[in-house]
């Protein structure tokens, strides 16, 4: 199972889908809950409930347990999976994402200024707004500002960013960070839902360009497990699954084989 982020949906893991197939894997790729073509109701949009979406689609089709793979916004909902339904899940691989844990501390403290953006994007009317614009000023800004001077193609932004021309979704992701900011946050400070390590293998992948998830962040996720794994990627930002399709493809497959 592959779960994006923002502000994307399934075909993030374009370049991944068919390689994996072609293995032999079965694919799930879902839309979260206010993305892509899924329904995006009234909020608030709790990342636990959004875990639960996920875990919902495997019992639907009938299907695990899975291997997990997140980026960006995934990694809360995919890790409140597999830490609430183990026996859906035998190993996760974060790419450039967080498990719903906050380290709080001076170095924490001082790497909050890079989460400027997200205070625009959850304003009521403003947030949504924004991403409906159609100059697309902002998001593109952000896209090139986390992605280390990386960006999507002219094909590529128009298929993640016309899905916000629906009023319906352009208000859900802004939803997604009004929720984190003003009602998990705390909670994920406290982090009394990770008192209990999580039991399966955890690998975490990040391009050492993305100004917003580094190893600062990661200091959190130390003691999630007993089996687990950081990797740091040079010269690749916060799009690391388009930017590093094949070193992504390829770290999958690790997941996958073992």
């Amino acid at each position: 199972m592959l779960v994006h982020g923002f502000p994307q949906h399934w075909w993030e893991w374009r370049h991944q889908i068919g390689p994996l197939a072609a293995d032999g894997v079965r694919v799930i790729v879902p839309d979260l809950r206010g993305a892509g073509w899924s329904d995006a109701p009234r909020g608030p949009y709790f990342k636990a409930d959004m875990g639960e979406d996920l875990a919902a689609v495997i019992d639907e089709l009938g299907v695990g347990p899975v291997k997990l793979a997140a980026h960006d916004w995934g990694g809360p909902p995919a890790f409140f999976l597999a830490m609430r339904h183990p026996d859906k899940v035998t190993g996760f691989l974060g790419v450039n994402t967080i498990a719903p844990t906050v380290k709080v501390d001076l170095k924490t403290l001082l790497n909050t200024w890079t989460l400027w953006y997200q205070f625009v994007l959850l304003l009521p009317i403003i947030g949504p707004r924004i991403l409906r614009s159609r100059r697309r000023r902002f998001v593109r800004l952000l896209v090139r500002w986390v992605g280390g001077g990386y960006t999507w193609s002219p094909q590529d932004e128009d298929i993640f960013l016309a899905r916000f021309q629906d009023r319906a979704r352009g208000e859900a992701v802004s939803q997604w960070y009004r929720t984190f900011q003003l009602r998990e946050l705390w909670s994920w400070m406290g982090s009394k839902h990770m008192s209990t390590p999580v039991d399966i293998p955890l690998r975490w992948v990040t391009g050492t360009d993305d100004p917003v998830i580094t190893s600062v962040v990661h200091r959190s996720h130390r003691d999630l497990s007993a089996n687990n794994e950081f990797e740091e990627v040079p010269a690749v930002g916060h799009w690391i699954v388009e930017q590093a399709p094949e070193l992504v493809l390829d770290r999958l497959r690790a997941l996958i084989s073992r």
